[in-house]
């Protein structure tokens, strides 16, 4: 008997207790099918009192995404995850709509949040003109944690105002792209030359090169004035003769 009643009180019990575990952090298939690529098994995972849900649209290759479920409520954070194992080296990939809300000086104020093992890899606020984008990156060996959250302040709804995910897929490795080659300097170019203008400015037998102004030019010239002659004075005897004769 004591049985029976710890049984009848035990199911009582789960029946109150697995809805409210779940509502905190639930499985939709329908998450899963808009999510995934054509093919795709990725299992996610949504938590919290806003759950991200599946949503369709008339966009060709986002028929279906995944999108938060808190647009329009303050203070407020929707989550979404994925635990993914991979036996070697793997890329990631994904396609987003980064339509939170952001200043024009780079301020973010509702974050369009994703992390891989709890780092986070970009943060973005308002990209409404910039529409879907995509996202790569290489995973190591092992497991690994996914997390996309939009979490909105206390005051406006940016244009949009959602965070949302399409075309979530795991495979081979994503090759590093390739850096544009350095171009080769360009060498400056020779500074115009005036013949004349050396010629005028140096010495006799001079060789200094100037450079002249293009707008604004000196001008040289070929003719040089006489080099004066240094006379010495009379001498003393000379100058006390000529003031005798003067007197």
């Amino acid at each position: 008997m004591l049985k029976k009643i710890i049984c009848v009180l035990t199911a009582a019990l789960l029946a109150f207790v697995l809805p409210a575990n779940m509502s905190a952090s639930t499985k939709d298939a329908d998450l899963d099918s808009a999510l995934n690529v054509s093919g795709g098994e990725l299992a996610f995972v949504t938590e919290g009192s806003y759950p991200w849900a599946a949503v369709t649209s008339d966009e060709e290759g986002h028929e279906a995404f995944g999108k938060c479920g808190n647009s329009g409520v303050a203070s407020s954070t929707s989550v979404m995850s994925l635990t993914v194992t991979v036996g070697e080296d793997a890329g990631l990939s994904f396609d987003y709509q980064a339509f939170g809300e952001s200043s024009n000086y780079g301020s973010v104020f509702d974050h369009c949040v994703f992390k891989i093992d709890g780092v986070s890899r970009f943060d973005k606020g308002s990209e409404y003109d910039a529409g879907w984008q995509t996202f790569t990156a290489n995973l190591t060996a092992g497991q690994h944690t996914l997390e996309w959250s939009y979490t909105k302040d206390g005051s406006v709804n940016g244009q949009g105002d959602y965070f949302a995910v399409d075309n979530v897929s795991i495979g081979e490795v994503i090759p590093e792209p390739t850096p544009e080659p350095t171009p080769e300097p360009t060498p400056a170019p020779e500074p115009p030359t005036d013949e004349e203008l050396d010629n005028a400015l140096n010495a006799e037998g001079g060789s200094i090169h100037f450079i002249n102004d293009e707008t604004y030019p000196w001008t040289g010239s070929m003719q040089r004035a006489a080099t004066p002659v240094w006379k010495a004075p009379p001498p003393p005897s000379a100058r006390k003769s000529r003031s005798r004769t003067r007197a």
